[in-house]
């Protein structure tokens, strides 16, 4: 089950300069409270890194630990203390080391948090994000997988794939799921280090997920890469 949580357009800056708009759409099921506490630090971090572009970091920081966080409810309480912050400072003046927001249009930010996979002993989650930042373009889309023991809350980490799993091998097989995407007639792409270069990597049905933003091994109409292998 989901929640969807829409925040109504609040004014920016000066009168006319621009308007931003964020919506949150999250899982109600997190397994137990090791997995739900993994998870809320990653909507949260994740939420706080999209709208510091608005709100100062320190500033979202103490809107997030204003009241604690036990369950879902909170998390959108933590968005709609945001909304509320932004409606008061919608006349502030950032001064000149920020951009002039007279220039440029609107601005939104989307995070969608969704269970990807499950067994009796690990969950999957994923966190899509997208942003428009007062003149943004190129691929702003990302998503972030997390993989977390229910009995201890661990998130799998890379490190975690190479104690059992060699850096070559893992390459290998990453290189062998990227060859038909990207044919290659110069040895650039069969000789990257893939596995340096992802952004992390998780247990999905089909095996281990290896995910690279867009622009880390391609160009952004490519967006971003899931490859996925059998270890």
């Amino acid at each position: 089950m989901e929640r969807d949580y829409d925040i109504e357009m609040v004014r920016l800056n000066k009168a006319d300069y621009g308007d931003v708009n964020f919506s949150l759409c999250l899982e109600d099921d997190f397994c137990n409270d090791k997995v739900f506490k993994r998870m809320e630090t990653a909507i949260d971090t994740t939420f706080i890194n999209l709208l510091e572009y608005w709100i100062p970091r320190y500033t979202l920081k103490q809107l997030r630990y204003a009241n604690a966080i036990k369950d879902v409810e909170g998390i959108f309480n933590f968005a709609e203390r945001a909304s509320q912050w932004l409606h008061r400072k919608k006349g502030i003046d950032y001064g000149p080391s920020f951009i002039d927001y007279s220039y440029f249009g609107n601005g939104f930010v989307t995070l969608v948090c969704r269970k990807v996979f499950e067994t009796p002993d690990m969950v999957t989650y994923g966190i899509f994000t997208d942003g428009y930042y007062y003149g943004t373009c190129g691929n702003t889309e990302q998503i972030r997988y997390y993989t977390i023991e229910k009995a201890t809350g661990h998130v799998l980490t890379i490190k975690d794939i190479l104690k059992k799993h060699s850096k070559e091998k893992l390459n290998e097989k990453i290189w062998n799921e990227v060859k038909p995407w990207k044919p290659d007639d110069n040895g650039y792409y069969a000789d990257l280090d893939y596995v340096s270069l992802a952004n992390g990597c998780a247990i999905v049905k089909d095996g281990v997920l290896f995910y690279f933003f867009p622009y880390n091994i391609g160009c952004a109409a490519e967006g971003q890469f899931n490859i996925v292998v059998q270890l």
